[in-house]
């Protein structure tokens, strides 16, 4: 009887561009419906999915392996017209020395190397410690390459000199792809290894899901190549053998005892969770002997007196010590003071910052001169920034003056940067959408480059922002441009594959920076875009899993436009404008509340003109509805009439049971913000604060229905229990929150904007000429 697989080690993702059709989680979440016990990821010069990888292989309770599939440049025959000869190799973190071995790597190829990995270069890093192994990959490898060219010489000859490298961690690697002749590569492979005591390992590449997914495979490969399905080429699927099948399936396709069973060592040997403990924060400035936390709090004491008066300082000043206290906990007093000192760097050269954000919520944050609105005038809530069980570093979106952004990242730079290390920005996962996917499958089916244009045009007037797999939504359209040829139901067949998320490319992020007192390759490999910007390749959610500071340095207009008025002003009258500190001035109120806002931030758009006549905001807590009522979360879940109608006092606010009543009763009724869900979540459904912000965060993202409903049935059965609703009753409030999944504020998000908006208007109102010069 055939032994099964027992791990699948040397998988590809949709992080190998054009090389899978399917995603790190959806990898695993088959393997384990499958059965299998370890899944390794190994994509194309990438580890841009290796945190997805572990996240899932938690929650499904399988091991992760990390790995790389690297292009090497071994010497080639001595009559040859080049001095090398491409081939890939698999290599395997055994720990997380490994890994960030495997990202320097990475980083070599992406900055130095694009061409791939000099065979010395990967021999230095084998030369630092036994942290990596090395597999030969598999259909495209020396091996098989060579012995198909009958030119074992050359493969013996490499092979010795990788054992010198890895002299224990060097396998040859076992594989079946459906293609004639197959059991005499085996077993020329297994010969190979044997001559040279080497062991071998039973890894199958697989790059699909299911064996449906091999014309989408073979489609986004061609869009990769630049050639069209009816091109030959060598690099493209030959069938549809690299799927997730069963253990008991590969393991009677690779039936040799020993390569099974090093299957299940190399699986146990280099298990690994990438995901930190703790958090990690640059180095900050401190005196002799004093820890992080003792500066933060000597700091934020110091400030407590200076920002609350006496009235309001006991309550400031229990909330700072809870946050502190949670602070502590989790370590992150670095965060908070690096934070603090690019704040203090702009005060000190009068650059115009302020924080925004969930960060808005904090009280430490307040104290520390990061942000500018008071959380304890405006109820603002701490635990969607912070709490105890976050294992993420928090955001602090930090706004600053367009014009001086440069100035403040070369000090971000200088300040913790070094070589290989210090600051990058991070990436931003660019999905399909629609129109991106037409291109590059109309491309692969051959399609033309104009009439690619006039579909991608059409779809974009309606259906922009639909992923691919709805397809069959915009069919009209596709019969519109295409009309009944044939190619119209291969593309819609094509796009209906593609899993939603689908990750096309990496780009980087507008504006968030990773700072880090350690190499920042022990994390990440580096590598620069097109446009020559230096980023990871993990995205701001990755990095943050990963425990890095990540601070969003961000060029806003107006505020360099605040900060050229408020030079003018202070050239021509002496006076300094402290746009923290404005008085509030009943004549800017009656300017906003008359719809005059032109070049008044936040609230000039037609939409806003027409929103601010007709709720007349009268304070900074108005002011903040106004701005975040018209956005597509509120929009979406119909509530923007009816909080406006309740607001001019033409309809009465719904009778809500508590504590429905109470968390949403400073919105009319109507839900507003990412808190409302997040006290919902808890004081509703029974969910703890890290489970409701997990709760909203998945609920923000999915567009998987069986996730969805995973979560409505644990959202109504915590109802149930906590507050005795009805699972009726339970599902409407839980449809109202899933309503709101489009791009809604943090209502301290929304109260930092108002704070932008009111200083706009103050100025327009006091300094109009100064103010207008600034633009």
């Amino acid at each position: 009887m055939n032994r099964p697989l027992p791990a699948l080690l040397t998988c590809q993702s949709s992080f190998s561009e054009g090389r899978s059709t399917v995603s790190p989680r959806r990898l695993v979440r088959l393997a384990k419906e499958r059965g299998y016990s370890a899944v390794g990821l190994t994509d194309w010069c990438s580890v841009a999915g290796a945190v997805e990888l572990c996240e899932a292989a938690v929650e499904a309770q399988v091991s992760a392996v990390t790995g790389v599939t690297l292009p090497v440049l071994f010497p080639a025959p001595p009559r040859s017209k080049d001095p090398h000869e491409v081939f890939p190799l698999v290599l395997l973190a055994k720990d997380r020395a490994g890994y960030a071995l495997l990202c320097e790597l990475v980083t070599q190829i992406h900055l130095s190397t694009p061409d791939g990995l000099p065979l010395e270069r990967l021999q230095e890093a084998a030369s630092r410690g036994d942290h990596l192994v090395c597999l030969m990959s598999g259909r495209q490898g020396f091996p098989t390459v060579l012995g198909e060219r009958k030119e074992m010489a050359r493969a013996v000859a490499y092979l010795r000199t990788l054992r010198q490298s890895f002299p224990f961690e060097l396998y040859v690697q076992l594989f079946h792809g459906a293609a004639p002749n197959e059991r005499r590569r085996l077993e020329y492979l297994r010969g190979l290894a044997r001559d040279l005591e080497l062991p071998v390992v039973a890894a199958p590449e697989i790059n699909m899901g299911a064996q449906t997914e091999y014309p989408l495979l073979d489609a986004l490969t061609c869009a990769r190549l630049g050639i069209d399905v009816e091109i030959p080429h060598a690099e493209r699927p030959r069938n549809d053998a690299r799927h997730v099948s069963t253990p008991e399936e590969w393991g009677a396709l690779l039936p040799f005892p020993d390569a099974l069973l090093n299957a299940q060592k190399l699986a146990d040997v280099c298990a690994l969770d990438l995901r930190p403990e703790r958090l990690y924060a640059p180095e900050t400035k401190l005196r002799l002997f004093q820890t992080p936390q003792e500066a933060l709090e000597e700091r934020a004491f110091a400030a407590l007196p200076l920002r609350y008066l006496p009235d309001t300082r006991p309550t400031a000043r229990t909330r700072l010590q809870q946050e502190l206290a949670t602070v502590q906990t989790l370590e992150m007093a670095g965060f908070f003071l690096t934070a603090a000192e690019v704040m203090d760097y702009c005060r000190e050269h009068g650059i115009l910052a302020a924080g925004r954000g969930s960060a808005a919520g904090s009280v430490l944050c307040y104290l520390l001169g990061i942000t500018l609105s008071d959380p304890i005038k405006h109820n603002l809530l701490f635990e969607r920034f912070l709490h105890t069980g976050r294992a993420s570093m928090p955001d602090v979106d930090i706004d600053l003056a367009s014009s001086r952004r440069d100035q403040v990242l070369s000090w971000v730079e200088a300040r913790w940067g070094g070589e290989g290390t210090g600051e990058a920005m991070v990436a931003n996962k660019i999905t399909y959408r629609l129109p991106s996917a037409v291109q590059d499958l109309g491309r692969a089916l051959g399609l033309p480059p104009e009439l690619r244009d006039r579909l991608s045009r059409a779809l974009g007037r309606d259906f922009r922002h639909l992923r691919p797999h709805r397809a069959r939504e915009a069919e009209v359209v596709f019969a519109e441009v295409l009309g009944e040829a044939p190619v119209k139901d291969a593309l819609l067949s094509l796009l209906e594959k593609i899993e939603p998320g689908f990750v096309r490319h990496l780009a980087p992020h507008s504006g968030g920076v990773v700072l880090s007192a350690s190499p920042l390759t022990h994390y990440s490999p580096l590598t620069r875009s097109s446009g020559g910007i230096r980023m990871l390749t993990f995205d701001k959610d990755d990095v943050e899993r990963l425990g890095l500071i990540k601070l969003d340095l961000l060029g806003l207009r107006m505020l360099a436009a605040l900060e050229r008025a408020r030079e003018e002003v202070m050239r021509l009258t002496g006076e300094w404008v402290e746009y923290g500190d404005l008085p509030d001035d009943p004549a800017v109120w009656e300017r906003i509340a008359s719809g005059d806002t032109l070049a008044m931030f936040q609230i000039e758009s037609p939409a806003q003109v027409q929103m601010t006549a007709r709720l007349q905001p009268k304070n900074m807590t108005q002011l903040a509805h106004q701005i975040a009522l018209v956005r597509p979360g509120p929009i979406q879940s119909s509530t923007v009439h009816p909080y406006v109608r309740r607001a001019r006092g033409e309809e009465l606010v719904p009778d809500l049971p508590e504590p429905l009543r109470t968390i949403l009763a400073p919105t009319h009724g109507t839900l507003m913000f990412q808190e409302q869900i997040l006290r919902i979540a808890v004081h509703y459904a029974g969910y703890s604060w890290p489970d409701a912000d997990r709760f909203r965060s998945r609920l923000s993202k999915t567009e998987d229905e069986g996730e969805l409903d995973e979560l409505k049935n644990s959202f109504t059965a915590g109802a149930a229990l906590t507050t005795g609703a009805f699972p009726w009753e339970a599902e409407e409030i839980f449809a109202i929150c899933a309503a709101f999944k489009g791009y809604g504020f943090a209502e301290s998000h929304a109260h930092a904007f108002a704070q932008h908006a009111y200083s706009s208007a103050w100025m327009r109102q006091h300094h109009p000429a100064a103010y207008l010069a600034g633009f």
